[in-house]
């Protein structure tokens, strides 16, 4: 039956596209228009969804399942494209024909041309981004989506060797996953496909920084300048940058770099916190060899934080830790996120860690610091929140390193 399917469909296919051939028209001029179309607004979700991420809206495994399913989406919206851009919109007779038959064969146009796997792929996508937004994880559940979601990924990066978009999720699930080699072989084969996307490369460097040990390479060093050429301002290659820098002891060049991921990242992002460690880190072996700390403009407050006894969260909780104006406006005037796995820890807040230039430490004479857990994920506090919270502090006393203790559950 699914032979004879075949045979008709493509008939009315083969008829459906001569028929296009007959007259010159702008398909390719209306096809391009439209893939750019889609990956504009791909870019334009992208970024939505960075914002709510920086913003404590999203968590972080959220704004990952959210993106996989844009990136799924962008691929579906192209092979429409691609389908639409074949035909023209002079034969509307065909296209009525077209309109009885096609129903009728759907099922089988679907499994025929490879849909079903789409369609399996979308499905297991909104699976893993119900699972990942539930309040408690299932692990075990998660690692099986992940493994029905690889199989059907490859079938389709074999079945279409030129489309970056499957080999860019299995890179992206590998990684998410610690399989790093995995991930480093199939960002590869994206570079390949998109040599001009600089994000992409960056990704591809840290990838292969990851699976060589968090050891630098002349490779590694090599693709992160090159992305960093593409896409000046790229946060991973600039962490990539100043890790190299660091290693051969420049330590100056290496604050540089991590203040510069730090000015494109969210004040909520959760790479914040490693950046910091690595700017702490430099300026201490630049104060041991006696050279100069280039240092950040402005007052800075360090924190040792640190989880009471007899408080307990999964380790991927997020904890918050921010410095808000004594006894004024709630906004916080910097502010870290990390997780609760981190913790006890050193926090150090500074004038690159602002929601607003207009509100930072230096705008306040007296500050509280804060620390909070939060179920939710976001920087809001709800009841249930573990927290703790010292002050006041005056700026101007320099009062050096402080402790604070999460030892109270909010009402």
């Amino acid at each position: 039956m699914l032979w004879v399917l075949f045979i008709v469909a493509s008939a009315i296919a083969v008829l459906f596209v001569a028929w296009g051939f007959r007259r010159p028209g702008k398909r390719d001029t209306d096809l391009g228009d439209e893939l750019r179309l889609n990956r504009d607004l791909y870019l334009d979700k992208k970024a939505e969804l960075a914002q709510l991420l920086a913003s404590g809206d999203l968590s972080h495994s959220q704004h990952d399942a959210l993106l996989l399913e844009h990136q799924r989406q962008l691929l579906e919206d192209n092979d429409v494209a691609e389908v639409h851009g074949a035909s023209g919109g002079r034969e509307r007779w065909l296209l009525v024909a077209l309109m009885v038959a096609v129903p009728m064969m759907a099922g089988g146009f679907y499994w025929l041309l490879g849909a079903a796997d789409e369609l399996q792929i979308k499905a297991l996508t909104d699976q893993r981004r119900e699972l990942l937004s539930s309040e408690q994880l299932d692990r075990q559940r998660l690692a099986e989506l992940d493994a029905r979601l690889i199989r059907q990924l490859q079938i389709l990066s074999d079945r279409y060797t030129d489309k970056p978009v499957y080999p860019l999720l299995l890179a992206r699930l590998y990684q998410e996953s610690g399989n790093h080699g995995m991930a480093a072989n199939y960002y590869r084969t994206v570079s390949r496909l998109l040599p001009e996307d600089g994000a992409l490369q960056a990704e591809y460097a840290q990838s292969l920084f990851f699976a060589n040990g968090n050891r630098m390479t002349d490779q590694i060093r090599a693709l992160a300048e090159a992305a960093q050429v593409l896409s000046p301002g790229d946060h991973t290659a600039l962490g990539l940058l100043g890790i190299a820098a660091f290693q051969e002891e420049r330590f100056a060049e290496a604050i540089g770099y991590w203040q510069q991921a730090l000015q494109t990242l969210g004040p909520l992002s959760p790479s914040r916190t490693a950046l910091a460690a690595g700017i702490d880190a430099a300026r201490e072996r630049l104060g041991k060899d006696g050279r100069t700390d280039p240092g950040v403009a402005g007052p800075s407050l360090s924190v040792n934080v640190s989880l009471a006894q007899g408080f307990e969260a999964p380790p991927e909780t997020a904890v918050f830790v921010y410095a808000r104006a004594w006894q004024g406006a709630p906004m916080p005037l910097a502010i870290a996120r990390l997780k609760l796995v981190d913790l006890p820890t050193r926090v150090t807040l500074d004038e690159t860690m602002a929601m607003s230039p207009a509100m930072t430490i230096a705008s306040v004479d007296q500050v509280e610091l804060v620390a909070r857990v939060s179920f939710s994920g976001t920087a809001r506090p709800e009841s249930g929140d573990f927290q703790g919270s010292l002050g006041p502090i005056t700026v101007a006393d320099d009062p050096g390193e402080l402790s604070l203790i999460i030892d109270n559950r909010l009402p």
